[in-house]
């Protein structure tokens, strides 16, 4: 028996790997691909062959995924953006903005926080620090949803809203936003309050 090792590749785009011809053979464990230029979505499936034989194995977890921005970094573990972004404004020049995060995937990337930009006028400004920060290190399962209180808005002043999730250093890259008028008061108390009275009747069915 002589073993070598087959590796297949995608067309870089994202879409599924090529299963019918591959890219390299190999005897050794270890490979170097031709040079990358992003932006890409590759991914590699390696199989086992039997050069006596010419029998190949037709496993498919032997595989590893690399993505490639247009300035040929590296964002293979960029987490997903966060989804269903709102922001509603509450007394006191403060916000309450809540948001949704997709399911991760098996081998996606979770994200460590989430971190949330405040903005005056109708654009965020991801340059700025952000105004606040959720930590996920606490979190021994990812919830669907998610929400942080805001300080420092003025009233009558109209902001922008942004969230991006994190993994290390890495962002989402995401440029969605939701608008916000900052409040001082609250609404007006409830006026003219009653109670009626009544009464249940219950059958036994009898």
């Amino acid at each position: 028996m002589a073993i070598t090792y087959r590796i297949y590749r995608n067309a870089g785009t994202g879409g599924p790997v090529d299963e019918a011809t591959p890219v390299a053979t190999v005897s050794a464990t270890t490979w170097a691909s031709p040079a990358l230029v992003g932006p890409g979505d590759w991914t590699w499936l390696v199989r086992t062959y039997d050069d006596v034989s010419l029998l190949e194995e037709k496993g498919t977890q032997a595989r590893v995924r690399l993505e490639l921005n247009a300035a040929g970094l590296d964002i293979t573990n960029r987490p997903p953006s966060p989804t269903q972004l709102a922001a509603r404004a509450t007394a006191g020049g403060t916000c309450r903005v809540s948001w949704s995060y997709p399911e991760v995937r098996r081998g996606g990337a979770v994200p460590d926080r989430f971190e949330v930009w405040l903005t005056a006028g109708t654009t965020v400004n991801y340059a700025a620090a952000p105004a606040g920060t959720v930590n996920l290190a606490g979190y021994g399962h990812l919830p669907p949803h998610f929400m942080i209180d805001l300080a420092g808005l003025v009233g009558g002043t109209a902001y922008a809203v942004g969230v991006r999730a994190f993994k290390g250093t890495l962002d989402d890259g995401g440029t969605g936003s939701v608008a916000v008028t900052g409040a001082t008061t609250g609404p007006a108390a409830v006026e003219g309050l009653t109670a009626v009275a009544s009464f249940a009747r219950v059958n036994s069915g009898e």
